[in-house]
């Protein structure tokens, strides 16, 4: 049962440890002690064993077909490839 408790919060600590690497502010202003899914300890393991290169690259093939989908984005490719 605590495994699952666990596992619910994954998503919560991953956002986290992605808006921290993507504005390049660090783990401090996305901490909350007494949030389990924000606090420090929590954000390191889920950035040590979760988001690594492999995974990036996993998810960016998905990433990539969705975004072929929006028309700005076919816009931008266009005028890129000219």
């Amino acid at each position: 049962m605590q495994r699952l408790e666990t596992m619910d919060r994954v998503p919560r600590s991953t956002a986290a440890c992605l808006t921290a690497q993507a504005l390049n502010i660090g783990y401090a202003p996305v901490t909350k002690p007494g949030a389990v899914a924000l606090e420090r300890g929590r954000l390191s393991h889920v950035a040590q064993n979760y988001l690594s290169a492999e995974t990036y690259a996993l998810a960016n093939a998905p990433l990539i077909e969705e975004q072929a989908k929006i028309g700005f984005a076919q816009i931008r490719r266009v005028s890129f490839l000219r």
